[in-house]
């Protein structure tokens, strides 16, 4: 579908509303786009323009009376200068210093007075012969600029002043304003919307209330009666809708006396939209797990703790499964099974298999610390190409997967002892995370000439301490 076409069906669902949702929401977005493309733009100029201009004169004033300062040791006068720039409370200035002889002679930071100059700093002061140099810097506490002019006495170059400016200073209004009209516009957007939302709803009400009764009847739901009494165009609509209801159940009654395949070729030719039937092909790794002696246990206590025990240990595993990326296919009564797919599949299925033995053996000795009986589970696992899609039919399907992968997962499941993993060779030669194993003999399955080499995984290989 064209973008066009989407947008020209979005606006036909969407009705009144949505239309002058819509108009509001440009009008907001435009307001918006001024503010950001033109004022605000405009603004930090002229924000910045000032401070550079603070900055300037600033490093003038000090330059033009540190001249005779330094040569006669005056830095009280200097101090007092600086003292007095600080004074102003002028934001984003961040250090104010006079560098004389390769040392900060005064310096707005009492203890760096007296202390070596950078020698990045040196290097930049002696590129300034005349003016104010402005250059941008990266320091720790973020971007700033840094403005240098040289202080003279009779003609000749004996030191510097030096400014540091904070961009935040700058850039931090800015955003705060910018922030300020997100939040304003949508603060009116979210007003606009509910004055539009009542204001239309006058209007809208009846005609949402047929296209949501039109939509249950489009799902089967044939018990939707329209309840509007005007005497209009809309009221019209509304009686041979309630009709139209009334004769769609009459032929859902009569069609329970006609074969299927007879309502399935009325339906195919009115090109009715369903659920189809069918699969495709996925590779997928596949995670079977059974509690073992579960009906003889559950044949010594009440349902009641039956049903509780038993989610307690499905739920374990179930949270488990999830967290290694894993999807339940289905629960038939103690055993679980789940798949695996995407990158990594074998591993993660693996991998969760010995989390959940792991996990198990905490949980059992919490019960038996309680006095409460223990269950253990065994678990199978294997990996391969199979059938995914719709299985049932037209009536009641499951989406599931089946193939001689889901098979011998469930046979190497019921192989498994207790607190036992037991996968294929051929998975485990897809893994990549190291695992401790015991060897299994192989085991025969039905339909299979040759018998199936397995392992046993014991847990992960503790890594070596480097």
């Amino acid at each position: 579908m064209k973008v066009s076409s989407f947008f020209q069906e979005l606006l036909r669902k969407g009705g009144i509303r949505l239309r002058l949702m819509l108009i509001i929401a440009g009008l907001v977005a435009g307001t918006a786009l001024v503010l950001s493309a033109v004022v605000f733009p405009l603004q930090e100029a002229s924000i910045r323009q000032k401070a550079f201009d603070v900055c300037e004169v600033s490093a003038l004033s000090i330059s033009s009376a540190a001249g005779e300062a330094l040569l006669t040791d005056q830095s009280l006068l200097l101090e007092d200068i600086i003292r007095t720039i600080k004074n102003e409370n002028v934001e984003g200035l961040k250090e104010i210093s006079v560098i004389f002889k390769g040392r900060y002679f005064v310096h707005s930071q009492n203890d760096r007075r007296g202390k070596s100059v950078e020698s990045d700093v040196i290097g930049r002061a002696q590129s300034v012969q005349s003016g104010v140099k402005r250059e941008s810097l990266e320091t720790e506490d973020g971007d700033a600029y840094e403005f240098m002019t040289p202080i003279r006495f009779q003609e000749r170059v004996i030191g510097y002043t030096r400014i540091v400016y904070d961009e935040e200073a700058i850039s931090g209004p800015i955003r705060r304003a910018r922030l300020i009209a997100f939040l304003v516009a949508l603060i009116t957007l979210a007003v606009s919307f509910a004055a539009v939302y009542f204001i239309s709803g006058s209007v809208a009400r009846p005609i949402l209330q047929v296209a949501d009764a039109s939509r249950r009847v489009g799902e089967g739901d044939l018990n939707v009666r329209l309840d509007i009494r005007s005497h209009d165009e809309l009221g019209i609509l509304a009686d041979q809708f309630n009709h139209m209801v009334d004769e769609l159940k009459e032929k859902l009654h009569m069609s329970k006396f006609v074969s299927g395949s007879t309502v399935k070729m009325i339906k195919a030719s009115r090109g009715e939209s369903e659920m189809k039937l069918g699969g495709s092909r996925q590779d997928s790794a596949f995670f079977f797990s059974d509690v073992r002696g579960f009906t003889a246990w559950s044949e010594k206590t009440t349902p009641e703790n039956v049903v509780t025990v038993l989610n307690e240990y499905l739920d374990l595993q179930t949270q488990i499964i999830k967290r290694f990326g894993g999807d339940i296919d289905k629960y038939v009564g103690d055993e679980i099974m789940a798949v695996f797919t995407g990158d990594d599949k074998e591993d993660r299925c693996l991998q969760a298999a010995v989390a959940v033995i792991d996990e198990l053996k905490r949980y059992n000795d919490e019960r038996v610390a309680r006095k409460e009986t223990a269950l253990n589970v065994g678990i199978g696992c294997h990996c391969g190409e199979v059938v995914v899609g719709n299985m049932g039919s037209h009536d009641r399907m499951d989406f599931t997967a089946i193939g001689d992968v889901v098979n011998l997962s469930a046979r190497l499941c019921s192989a498994a002892e207790a607190l036992q993993i037991v996968t294929t060779k051929h998975m485990l030669g897809l893994t990549k995370t190291p695992f401790r194993l015991r060897e299994l003999e192989p085991i025969k399955v039905k339909g299979k000439e040759k018998p199936i080499e397995i392992v046993g995984i014991v847990g992960l290989e503790e890594k070596a301490p480097k």
